[in-house]
């Protein structure tokens, strides 16, 4: 465990998000130690500073913190600063690189379904990073001509003069689209601009939002060929693979990473569960959540000290860490079964126990709440917490935390950081997560 790579996606929401699905088949099928993450952050300042405390052997940069990131990188490859976005940051010797895989992942994702984009015309809805992205990649796969379109003429203009293409306002869609074979959509949101007397059969249409697409629905009754927006999900990420690995996925692990996307979506789970070190804020963002959200609130060692009638470290100390796992055990046990609309703050060691995971994990939507282990040590008072006592120079709060890291990672549902943020600030993110997710 020791070894594990640790990688993320960034971007806020991003609980939405189905690339660990991917990546985790994806790193398996090389037999390969990792857990891939989604990073809650709101600036790609938080997204970079979390990234570097962390250790992140690579991430994926989502919306909308693909063009922000590029002042935090140490190097841009040209095709990323050509449409001045990123989606794929490589780290190597402490230095990190930015990578679209957007741009090729686009036409990789039609042509999967048969579609060439060499000598076709191509429109492309939006001028965002996404839009920006596929039309570099017809125009490089040899488009005959592409148009991008956009509400407002001025973004529209200066990305077309950038990527080497044409430019329309959304309004002239109809006649764009009246000569065009292909459609590529890359608005935000579950709307579309597209009417469907504009479509006609033969054409074909890519909708990036592959979580909830009228274009695509009305598309298919109009006949056009229609390709799931999970193709460019699951083509940038091959891609982005490769960076990470230096090495292609195999055709099994690529095939067993389109059927778990494919799969049925797991139905909600009812309660919130907070996990992470000593510190980190797990019992404060329990209250604020559940007075937030109209939860109930359990706070596991809250809950242990009342029953037992002492704190946590005389337990400790008079009965021993055993005892303490085996009420906290029961506790989980009783409670979290029947649990409907509850917060649980966990204890920073509850995850030990392979059986408390899993009730967990069927259980809740898992926060991972992340703070450094020196700044999680300064939080705590070392008599509270018998496990650091003696923990003069930090050592043993660091070897804890990284024997513990692969089982909050594995775990989590969503990760936070707290390493800068109040708890305020922290119990918005998750509940906006939450709520979007």
């Amino acid at each position: 465990m020791a070894e594990m790579k640790l990688l993320a996606v960034a971007g806020a929401p991003v609980l939405h998000s189905r690339s660990p699905r991917i990546f985790e088949r994806l790193f398996a099928g090389q037999g390969r130690e990792a857990a891939f993450i989604r990073l809650s952050a709101g600036s790609a300042g938080e997204a970079a500073a979390a990234a570097a405390a962390m250790g992140l052997a690579g991430f994926n940069v989502t919306a909308p913190l693909k063009s922000a990131v590029l002042p935090h990188l140490h190097r841009i490859q040209p095709e990323a600063r050509a449409v001045e976005a990123v989606n794929c940051v490589v780290v190597r010797g402490g230095r990190w690189t930015g990578h679209n895989t957007d741009i090729p992942g686009s036409a990789r994702a039609l042509a999967s379904k048969g579609i060439e984009v060499a000598g076709k015309r191509v429109a492309v809805l939006g001028a965002g990073g996404a839009a920006r992205a596929a039309a570099l990649g017809a125009v490089r796969s040899g488009a005959a001509a592409v148009v991008l379109m956009n509400r407002t003429p001025e973004r529209a203009e200066a990305a077309a003069r950038r990527l080497g293409c044409a430019w329309a306002l959304l309004k002239e869609m109809p006649d764009v689209l009246g000569r065009s074979d292909i459609l590529v959509s890359c608005l935000s949101g579950a709307e579309t601009p597209v009417r469907r007397s504009w479509l006609r059969r033969g054409l074909a249409v890519l909708d990036a939002n592959y979580r909830d697409s009228p274009l695509a629905g009305e598309a298919a009754e109009a006949g056009c060929v229609v390709v799931d927006g999970t193709e460019w999900l699951l083509h940038q990420a091959f891609l982005s693979f490769r960076l990470f690995t230096g090495r292609d996925a195999s055709p099994a692990a690529r095939a067993e990473a389109r059927e778990a996307l494919q799969a049925e979506e797991e139905r909600p789970r009812r309660n919130l569960g907070l996990i992470g070190f000593m510190g980190s804020g797990k019992s404060a963002l329990g209250a604020l959540l559940a007075e937030r959200t109209g939860f109930s609130l359990v706070d596991t060692d809250a809950v242990i000290e009342s029953a037992a009638g002492m704190t946590v470290a005389d337990i400790f100390k008079t009965r021993g860490e055993g005892y303490f796992r085996r009420r906290e055990k029961a506790l989980l046990a009783a409670r979290l079964p029947g649990a409907r609309r509850t917060v649980f703050a966990f204890g920073g060691g509850t995850v030990l126990d392979g059986e408390n995971r899993a009730l967990i994990r069927r259980s809740c939507r898992t926060v991972w709440l992340w703070a450094s282990p020196r700044t999680a040590s300064r939080r705590v008072e070392p008599a509270s917490r018998p496990l650091l006592e003696g923990d003069g120079d930090g050592r043993r709060a660091e070897e804890l935390f990284r024997s513990r890291l692969p089982l909050y990672a594995r775990l989590s549902d969503l990760v936070v950081s707290t390493e800068s943020a109040t708890p305020e600030e922290a119990a918005r993110r998750i509940q906006h997560e939450c709520e979007t997710g």
